[in-house]
């Protein structure tokens, strides 16, 4: 027994074909936006730690009298480095180093920003995040103890990264950002 169909039922493979065309221009176009969104927001998180531990050297500077390169001595710490270790939070002779988002996890770094705090031999005091991991960025954020001002310091090979620190900075084109302060006097 044939069964004829009256109504046509599906889709053609030239239908098909134009539909995932039309999907991957849109991905292609929708992906770029998407990873500099999430790359603003780990953005926003690093910034307001820099704020919180800033705020936190000065009290460490009214009770104590000094600043600190060491995370674990301020009053406000991630809990990861209230006992430094080589897996969560690095610890040397120099300083503490605090990875955001999980930063050293299995051998290899997550996206993520490694933050320490820095001093000059002339005596001046740095809060500096530098990024770290996959994910095809390569810059950092300074911000001098001395000045509220954090700038942003992309390596300027990498363009990504200097688009990326144009338009946080607010500026039009890569001259005009700041240098690193930690190497102008």
């Amino acid at each position: 027994m044939n069964i004829q169909m009256k109504g046509k039922k599906g889709f053609t493979l030239i239908e098909l074909m134009v539909v995932v065309i039309i999907l991957g221009i849109l991905a292609a176009i929708a992906f770029p936006s998407y990873k500099r969104a999430i790359e603003r927001m780990r953005i926003v998180e690093v910034i307001a730690l820099m704020g919180t531990e800033r705020s936190a050297q000065d009290r460490n500077v009214l009770q104590k009298n000094h600043y600190t390169k060491y995370w674990h001595q301020l009053d406000v710490a991630p809990n990861q480095v209230t006992v430094p270790g080589k897996d969560n939070d690095y610890f040397n002779e120099d300083r503490t180093e605090f990875y955001t988002r999980g930063g050293y996890l299995k051998k290899s770094y997550y996206p993520s920003f490694k933050v320490y705090f820095d001093q000059l031999e002339d005596g001046r005091w740095f809060i500096v995040a530098e990024r770290i991991g996959w994910g095809g960025y390569d810059y950092k954020f300074v911000r001098d103890f001395e000045d509220t001002a954090t700038i942003c310091v992309p390596n300027l090979e990498d363009a990504d990264s200097t688009l990326l620190c144009t338009d946080f900075m607010g500026v039009e084109t890569p001259e005009e950002l700041k240098p690193d302060p930690r190497t102008v006097h």
